[in-house]
C-alpha cells in the first residue's frame, strides 16, 4: 500500500531540497574554475562573490532539515540571479550570464506565487 498523499508543500520542499544540494554540488567545480581564471586575469572581486555564494549554499545544504522552505526557496532562486548580476557587470553580456536569469525565474516559478514569479522575470 501507499503511504499518506503528499501536499503540495511537501513536493516543493523536497524539489526545493534536490535543487539545493545539486546547485551545492555543481557550484564546487564552477567556483574552482572561477578561481583558476584568477591565475591569468588576476583576482577580482566577482571571484570573492562565489566564493561566498559558495559557503552560504554549503550551510544552507548542511542545515537544509532546520530551515524554513521561504529561506531554502530564496536562496536557491537568489543565488542564481546574484550570479548572473555579478557576472554582467564583470564581464559583460558575452559569457553567458543569461542561463542564471533563466533559471532563477524558473525556480521562483515553481515555489513562489504567481506575483513573485512575475516580479522576478521583470528585474533583469
Amino acid at each position: 500500500m501507499r503511504g499518506a498523499p503528499r501536499t503540495l508543500q511537501q513536493i516543493r520542499s523536497d524539489a526545493c531540497n534536490t535543487i539545493l544540494v545539486t546547485i551545492t554540488i555543481l557550484a564546487y567545480p564552477g567556483v574552482g574554475a572561477s578561481l583558476l581564471r584568477g591565475v591569468e586575469q588576476g583576482f577580482r572581486p566577482v571571484m570573492g562573490l562565489h566564493v561566498v555564494l559558495l559557503i552560504i549554499l554549503t550551510a544552507t545544504t548542511i542545515w537544509r532539515k532546520h530551515l524554513g522552505f521561504l529561506l531554502r526557496a530564496g536562496i536557491v532562486t537568489a543565488a542564481p540571479y546574484i550570479v548572473g548580476t555579478a557576472g554582467l557587470l564583470a564581464y559583460g553580456r558575452g559569457n553567458g550570464v543569461t542561463m542564471f536569469f533563466v533559471s532563477s525565474c524558473v525556480v521562483a516559478g515553481c515555489f513562489f506565487s504567481r506575483r513573485t514569479h512575475s516580479s522576478a522575470e521583470c528585474v533583469p
